[in-house]
């Protein structure tokens, strides 16, 4: 529990909403109430008065993750570097709502939304068809940030230095690149 305790709506909310991304980053969705409120340093009650339900707590959480890609998207960042470079978070959130069956709670998807656009505008026509693309891509990509650190362990360490930028390299070819799987 915080010692400082946050005053006023505003600041009430934003650390509702941050305990709620740590909370969600932990457990994913299965977490109470109460947590979420000892963690942010206020009192339960705030969260009934200044957000709604718990459902309205995780909904606003995961919408500020979600204006802070666009607003990443429509700086110029790459969805790839995106995700890889400063949204592990994010990642991390949206495999424990899905696993738990609460995928519903991201009501949009800006970086498939992205890739999407790259693929249409960058890649080459015919088959495999965009969404192919950027479904594995992005499959490819979501696995990488989340297992990462496993998976290098998993092998005894003997990764390439360079293995992010194999990764991402890998990553543009299953979006714009010749598809690598022969037909």
């Amino acid at each position: 529990m915080s010692t400082d305790r946050p005053v006023g709506r505003d600041a009430v909310v934003d650390a509702l909403k941050v305990a709620t991304r740590r909370l969600l980053t932990e457990k994913g969705p299965r977490f109470s109430v109460r947590e979420a409120a000892d963690l942010a340093g206020v009192n339960q009650g705030l969260i009934y008065r200044h957000v709604g339900s718990k459902e309205e707590l995780i909904a606003a959480s995961i919408g500020d993750l979600l204006a802070e890609l666009e607003g990443a998207l429509a700086a110029g960042r790459s969805p790839i570097e995106i995700v890889a470079d400063d949204h592990a978070q994010l990642v991390t959130v949206l495999a424990r709502l899905v696993l738990d069956d609460a995928g519903s709670l991201v009501p949009q998807h800006p970086v498939t939304s992205a890739l999407m656009d790259h693929v249409d505008s960058a890649g080459p026509t015919g088959e495999p068809s965009p969404a192919t693309r950027v479904a594995i891509a992005a499959s490819a990509l979501l696995g990488w940030v989340l297992f990462r650190t496993y998976l290098v362990d998993a092998v005894d360490g003997e990764v390439s230095a360079d293995a992010d930028e194999i990764h991402r390299a890998l990553i543009d070819d299953l979006l714009v690149g010749d598809w690598p799987v022969g037909r």
